[in-house]
């Protein structure tokens, strides 16, 4: 499960930098944003559960 997490974690990361470059459209820019700071919050509560 937590190996799960951290991949799920890094694919968004990862999809967010590839929307945010590619797209020039503002709204799509901000949504890749929101989508890189969801998966910084993800990998902040595996973190935090692997660490318990």
């Amino acid at each position: 499960m937590i190996a799960v997490l951290g991949i799920t974690s890094i694919l968004l990361f990862t999809m967010g930098i590839v929307g945010f470059l590619i797209r020039r459209n503002p709204l799509i820019m901000f949504m890749s944003i929101e989508l890189m700071l969801n998966a910084v919050n993800l990998g902040i509560m595996l973190f935090g559960r692997i660490h318990q």
